[in-house]
């Protein structure tokens, strides 16, 4: 009798056991990873998203240096994914969000009248 209560616990704990989907990924990304592991994890309740927040290119040496499985890996820089993951490690890389900065200024601000497209970086790191 206690042999089938150990082969019932077991199967139950298998039942309910999620699959692991195995995220690494640079720092800066782990608030909109966290936000998709949420919503992932909603929609599908069987799988268990294990997010390893580090820089891009460290994530990468987790894969092709310490022969590191892993079922996503997202990059700050698609360049990382480009370069040292793809054909050996990867098999593409979807590009899904971009950066970009804005200045804003008023007619008062310095150098108003002087900023524009071409110069603002000299003007902004002066």
């Amino acid at each position: 009798m206690n042999k089938l209560l150990v082969l019932s616990a077991l199967a139950a704990s298998l039942l309910l056991a999620k699959e692991p989907v195995v995220v690494l990924h640079a720092g800066s990304l782990s608030v909109p990873f966290a936000e998709i592991e949420k919503v992932f994890e909603t929609k599908y309740p069987q799988f268990d998203v294990q997010r390893e927040p580090s820089g891009s290119v460290a994530a990468a040496r987790k894969v092709t240096d310490l022969g590191r499985a892993a079922d996503v890996m997202g990059s700050a820089d698609y360049q990382v994914i480009d370069t040292m993951l793809i054909p050996n490690h990867a098999k593409f890389n979807a590009h899904f969000a971009t950066n970009e900065m804005v200045l804003a200024y008023t007619e008062k601000s310095k150098f108003a009248k002087e900023i524009n497209s071409n110069n603002w970086a000299d003007i902004f790191f002066t």
